[in-house]
């Protein structure tokens, strides 16, 4: 249009790259490069003369490239799902350490899709964190062992350092770092407390075998009565890997239990096991804690809300999740395991 003004370098697009805002700047592309990443070989006056003209044009930085060429300031945490357990404390904990440091925070979840630890790996070597923490679920821990031990140089090459969260450590890890808890410990603690109580008639419910975090509970269990004097014989036949998906196998279970054992008290190797177990109680008009007592482990954020607050064992998910990120930037030794506690409630009683 006559009378009008041509408008002058690039539109405010996507699209604008490095080499648009170094020929509105005036200045050379390594030039724009080195203001934008902080370059102490760049003068104050040419980086924010570089900045203002990158945000009057549009410029919006290509991560992906970026991490090319530039330390990563990332977080990445790894977790087969988020489903509201125990492990969202963990989970918190991680992206504030890393937010409260001024590092990116982000989460691979794979679900329920095949967790092979070459896939996951393979995601990280793309993106390249400064920080990969690995969260695995008792279902992946053998899967995930197998594969572990040649993939973990990999991550190194490229500056990640991987953290496994939640599990003891095991031979093939090399030198990964290692954040734990006390399974053993805490549940042995927790039944010395029980046969305190004055209990002597046991079930757990949860052994779950197949996995070295569940093993450990049930051995805590095990070893806190061998302690005490307790024969397993006929107790042991009534312990159950799982507590049954159904209400009514559940029910049931409950059931046998009391007709068995008279007055008992149920160690649940989970919380969720722990509050499945007293609804069943409640459903088949069994006593809690009269007839019979609950424990559990976790101290999940509900734990202590039930219509009968449930005693269980407190871990420190959140202090986990914190230390596991200083653990990646190298500020604290490779391998840590958190005390646990027991956490007396009225689920338990003589």
């Amino acid at each position: 249009m006559v009378g009008s003004k041509a408008k002058t370098g690039p539109a405010k697009t996507g699209l604008v790259n490095i080499a648009d805002v170094a020929r509105a700047a005036g200045v050379s592309v390594s030039t724009v490069s080195r203001s934008l990443n902080g370059s102490a070989q760049i003068s104050e006056k040419t980086r924010r003369h570089v900045e203002q003209v990158a945000q009057s044009i549009g410029y919006v930085p290509n991560s992906n490239a970026k991490a090319l060429t530039t330390a990563s300031n990332t977080v990445i945490l790894v977790v087969r799902y988020i489903s509201g357990g125990p492990y969202m404390n963990l989970i918190a904990g991680v992206e504030e350490e890393a937010s409260g440091r001024g590092l990116s925070f982000r989460l691979i979840t794979p679900g329920e899709r095949d967790m092979r630890f070459n896939g996951i790996i393979r995601q990280l070597q793309e993106q390249r964190p400064r920080v990969a923490i690995i969260l695995s679920s008792g279902a992946d821990e053998r899967l995930w062992d197998e594969q572990m031990s040649s993939q973990i140089s990999k991550l190194r090459e490229f500056g990640t350092e991987l953290i496994i969260a939640g599990r003891a450590r095991e031979p093939m890890w090399g030198d990964a770092g290692v954040v734990d808890y006390d399974n053993k410990g805490g549940m042995r603690a927790l039944v010395e407390r029980l046969i305190e109580q004055g209990h002597r008639r046991f079930v757990y419910c949860g052994k779950r075998l197949d996995s070295r975090v569940f093993r450990d509970r049930y051995q805590g269990f095990l070893d806190a009565l061998s302690a005490a004097g307790m024969e397993r014989d006929h107790d042991a036949a009534l312990d159950v890997d799982r507590a049954p998906g159904d209400a009514a196998g559940l029910e049931s279970l409950v059931r046998r239990w009391r007709d068995d054992l008279g007055r008992f008290a149920v160690v649940a190797s989970t919380d969720d096991d722990a509050s499945a177990v007293m609804l069943a109680l409640y459903r088949c008009g069994i006593a809690m804690p009269g007839e019979a007592s609950v424990s559990g482990f976790d101290d999940m954020q509900y734990a202590d809300r039930l219509l009968r607050p449930l005693t269980t064992v407190h871990v420190p998910f959140n202090e986990m999740g914190h230390a596991a990120v200083r653990m990646g930037l190298g500020e604290m030794k490779r391998d840590v395991c958190f005390p646990v506690e027991p956490v007396i409630r009225e689920s338990t009683a003589v």
